[in-house]
């Protein structure tokens, strides 16, 4: 039964597969509806982020900045479920959006991190302009999701 399971995993993997508990979803999508992906400008550095945003600004968009990192489980489902969904993908299409990535524990990480108060990804961040910012994320100082608006 492993043996089984392990060739269907390997199978999966060979065709693009990367959820090991629906290895050959990959595979057995016929639907032929091609789901829009969403395209993130990635940054790694507070600097970047900063620019971004400002590119949004200027072209008079708001930004969605999504904070995400290779290890982070809830950022590869959020990636993976929430973005590719049509209604998420229409809601997020007007906007600007930039994954900064703090994969690695270093201080272009941390600043990032700091900037925002957070702990690490899974975090979301609503810039609608002219300085403003509204975040939904968990917070350093409390474990509770939060909204904060500045």
């Amino acid at each position: 039964m492993l043996l089984a399971w392990g060739i269907v995993l390997v199978i999966g993997a060979a065709q693009g597969g990367s959820n090991p508990y629906a290895p050959l979803a990959a595979a057995s999508s016929t639907s032929g509806n091609k789901v829009a992906t969403l395209e993130f400008t990635q940054v790694s550095s507070l600097t970047e982020l900063e620019a971004a945003i400002s590119q949004a600004e200027e072209a008079n968009q708001p930004a969605f900045v999504h904070f995400t990192a290779d290890w982070c489980i809830s950022c590869k489902l959020l990636e993976r479920d929430v973005y590719p969904d049509p209604k998420v993908s229409a809601a997020l299409s007007n906007y600007t959006l930039i994954a900064a990535d703090v994969t690695h524990t270093d201080s272009q990480s941390r600043e990032l991190l700091n900037q925002f108060d957070l702990f690490g990804p899974q975090a979301c961040s609503f810039q609608p302009g002219r300085g403003d910012s509204c975040c939904a994320y968990p917070r350093r100082s409390d474990s509770r999701p939060a909204v904060r608006t500045s």
